[in-house]
């Protein structure tokens, strides 16, 4: 007889699988082309992040695994036989950064000086801190939340941009339209009701104003013809030599040249006389006969 002693020999860990790939990506990794002469592996490890030391995050001849981060990691197989003899592979994962899937909503349509709303969202796979910000298409912009408002001051067509950057200076942006209505001059009013004599002006004041604070105009029908081409201006003046009652009209226009009208009462009265002449007969009357006085009246 003779004692034949077999030492036994660790395996040989082999990582197979993807080195590189996008943050938040499953990956699988397969340790099955590791191999032991004995055919004795016991269990499989692995290390997601292998500083050196080996710390078992998942076991199995396969397994799956997002990085949560871009980066370059370590990744590291242990393969342990039934004897306890073990052997540690490592392989180079590169992580590529994702930039943010951005969705700035859907278009609106709104009044002018009326508040729009808006509702972003976006995803990440990455573990990132973001900065957002909005492009209201009009010169105004806001930051930091994905869910701001915006007065639109003027009517038109504007296009409005979301972006959102991660920390990795992955950009993602989307953009709607927000259509914004025209509306006519509101609060107008002609002023009134005037009063005045024959012959002397009446200053008449109109008043206005947009709904989004843009400039108006003016434009005035003294003469009741439905033609508003007899003065312009805030202020202007009515003149009439005869009393009696007038109807005066003013319009008032925005820059799209929508309008809106109103109108007063101006109510004349008669002059005042200045003096009265008195001039007296030119000639003798003969006794027991009258003559008239002729009257003169100055205004």
């Amino acid at each position: 007889t003779a004692t034949l002693t077999v030492t036994n020999v660790a395996p040989t860990a082999v990582i197979s699988g993807p080195i590189a790939g996008d943050e938040g990506e499953t990956l699988t990794f397969d340790a099955s082309l590791s191999h032991d002469p004995g055919n004795d592996i016991d269990s499989y490890e692995w290390d997601w992040e292998y500083d050196t030391t080996f710390s078992a995050d998942a076991s199995g001849i396969t397994a799956i695994h997002q990085y949560a981060d871009d980066g370059t990691y370590t990744l590291a197989l242990r393969a342990t036989d039934d004897n306890g003899a073990s052997d540690v592979d490592t392989a180079t994962v590169t992580i590529v950064n994702v930039a943010p899937d951005v969705n700035a909503g859907p278009g609106q349509t709104v009044d002018e000086a009326a508040v729009a709303s808006f509702t972003g969202s976006f995803t990440d796979p990455g573990a990132d801190n973001h900065t957002i910000e909005w492009d209201f298409g009009d010169g105004a912009s806001a930051t930091g939340t994905l869910t701001p408002t915006h007065v639109y001051t003027e009517p038109g067509s504007f296009n409005v941009t979301l972006t959102v950057t991660d920390d990795d200076e992955g950009i993602g942006s989307d953009d709607l339209t927000v259509t914004v209505q025209n509306l006519p001059p509101i609060d107008v009013d002609a002023g009134g009701p005037y009063a005045g004599t024959a012959g002397a002006p009446v200053t008449l004041t109109a008043s206005g104003s947009d709904p989004g604070g843009g400039p108006v105009t003016y434009a005035w029908d003294l003469d009741n013809d439905g033609q508003y081409d007899d003065a312009t201006g805030a202020a202007t003046s009515f003149t009439s030599e005869v009393s009696g009652t007038y109807t005066v009209a003013v319009q008032v226009a925005d820059l799209q040249s929508a309008v809106t009208t109103d109108t007063a009462q101006v109510t004349i009265g008669p002059a005042e006389l200045d003096h009265i002449v008195l001039s007296p007969p030119t000639l003798e009357i003969p006794a027991g006969e009258t003559q008239p006085y002729t009257v003169e009246a100055f205004d």
